[in-house]
């Protein structure tokens, strides 16, 4: 979609068998795309300064399509569009803004690891949520950023599956100016539609069945 690197509009074909036209020796069905040109399937390497050698991977699964970080890099980064499900240990980013996402049972931890409540901790039961975060002082967390929206994110806990959620705006009923997002851990199911960033450039996915 973006790129200081690619050309925008450029299309990457990839099938369970892997990445059509890719010169690594490898067919294990997995893509690798980053900065090294032999362990790459895409080799972006004019953008080494943000992309690791390995920065991530797409790979099929029981015909469905998955990315996955590969804690390479500057990260990879999926745009929230509706609820996204917490796990222990993503990042939520938005402006230049980074947090640490813990999870202890039910309680939600949040770390921010850049701006002004960098090393701070703050932890939220249940009966906090909706844990509203932006740039107005009518939010939980607040951030004095103007690239921030009023409310620009939420965290919102589902009794009846136990589990926090993340959702751009406030509770996607507004989407934020300049989005969220998250990079996780763990393998994220890529479906038509699904945003994501790594190093400069931004990709859109569409699944073909």
């Amino acid at each position: 979609m973006e790129s200081r690197v690619l050309l925008p509009g450029t299309e990457f074909h990839i099938t369970p068998k892997g990445l059509e036209g890719s010169t690594r020796r490898s067919h294990d069905g997995n893509v690798y795309v980053g900065s090294g040109e032999k362990e790459c399937d895409l080799a972006i390497k004019d953008d080494a300064e943000l992309m690791g050698r390995k920065h991530f991977m797409v790979f099929w699964q029981r015909e469905v399509c998955y990315l996955q970080d590969l804690g390479e890099g500057a990260g990879t980064f999926i745009r929230v569009n509706g609820s996204f499900p917490l796990t222990s240990g993503c990042i939520v980013s938005f402006s230049d803004i980074h947090i640490l996402v813990l999870l202890e049972g039910s309680t939600l931890l949040l770390k921010p690891l850049t701006g002004d409540k960098m090393g701070l901790e703050f932890p939220y039961l249940p009966d906090s949520s909706p844990i509203l975060v932006g740039r107005t002082s009518s939010c939980t967390l607040q951030f004095p950023d103007k690239s921030l929206s009023r409310y620009h994110c939420s965290f919102v806990y589902e009794a009846q599956l136990c589990t926090w959620k993340l959702y751009d705006g406030l509770n996607s009923c507004k989407p934020s100016t300049n989005g969220t997002w998250v990079m996780s851990k763990e393998a994220t199911e890529l479906g038509t539609g699904v945003v994501f960033k790594a190093g400069s450039s931004l990709f859109k996915a569409a699944v073909l069945v």
